[in-house]
């Protein structure tokens, strides 16, 4: 089933006033968007280092999900993370987010709402002034 129709027959045809029931739905629900929209991120190569191949890693029953970029970029072999998600309970964790795209708001577009994002990498003092979650 295509993730648009799953969302719609879940919350009905406004993503934005997203209700989906607590437990393992939502948890579903959840894991399905950001699989989605990493699969996106990684399909995406850096214009400026065409030799680096980007991956995508997701381990759905411990609920992490990774895109990992690697190879040899002119005389230096890159072995980095780009982006680290993981659901905890209800809530997403971004653990790492190394591009300018701003992932937490991707999510929230495609209907994870703020109050259940927790951009990790921030301290809590900026979450805070940003209204994610703590």
């Amino acid at each position: 089933m295509q993730l648009g129709l799953h969302l719609k027959k879940m919350v009905g045809s406004d993503k934005h006033n997203n209700r989906v029931n607590c437990g393992m739905e939502k948890i579903n629900f959840y894991k399905d968007i950001i699989q989605e929209e990493l699969t996106y991120q990684a399909s995406k190569h850096p214009s400026n280092a065409p030799s680096l191949e980007q991956q995508l890693i997701v381990d759905k029953e411990r609920k992490h999900f990774l895109v990992m970029i690697l190879g040899w970029h002119d005389y230096d072999y890159v072995h980095n993370c780009v982006f680290h998600v993981e659901v905890k309970s209800d809530m997403v964790y971004i653990h790492e987010d190394n591009t300018n795209i701003m992932l937490a708001e991707r999510l929230i577009e495609k209907g994870i709402p703020k109050s259940s994002i927790i951009p990790a990498f921030m301290p809590s003092y900026e979450r805070a002034i940003h209204a994610f979650a703590s």
